[in-house]
């Protein structure tokens, strides 16, 4: 990436930087809608950035995704999904079944993953 590239600059931090691949790139690639790209945006930052406020905002947008029942084709992104669990070194079991709960638009699965402490505390606030 040169200086020009916008996935070079960060805006208030670096916690995209820390991915290799960084949460808009897996969020072009999968052709997630908004809400489904901010669930996936604020629960990868967590550990980074903003801890529980950034987990409390991705079940903000379950809520919004589950009260607009936003239903659509859900594209296979298997191979992307997993592409950036691998290239981020991202613990494969929880990481992919967050991803295929947003890539599935499965919000009331979702919100109830991510209102599990254990799972909060273990993979999203701290190293894994």
């Amino acid at each position: 990436m040169s200086n020009n590239d916008p996935l070079n600059k960060e805006i208030a931090g670096t916690h995209y930087k820390e991915y290799k691949m960084q949460p808009i790139e897996l969020t072009v690639a999968c052709k997630w809608d908004f809400i489904q790209g901010n669930i996936a945006k604020y629960l990868l930052r967590a550990k980074y950035k903003n801890g529980q406020e950034d987990i409390d905002k991705a079940v903000h947008y379950c809520e919004l995704g589950r009260q607009l029942q936003l239903v659509d084709e859900c594209l296979d992104n298997n191979a992307i999904i997993n592409t950036f669990i691998r290239l981020n070194g991202l613990n494969y079991e929880f990481w992919s079944r967050i991803f295929h709960l947003i890539n599935g638009k499965q919000y009331y699965s979702l919100y109830a993953e991510l209102v599990l402490k254990e799972n909060v505390e273990k993979y999203l606030l701290k190293n894994e």
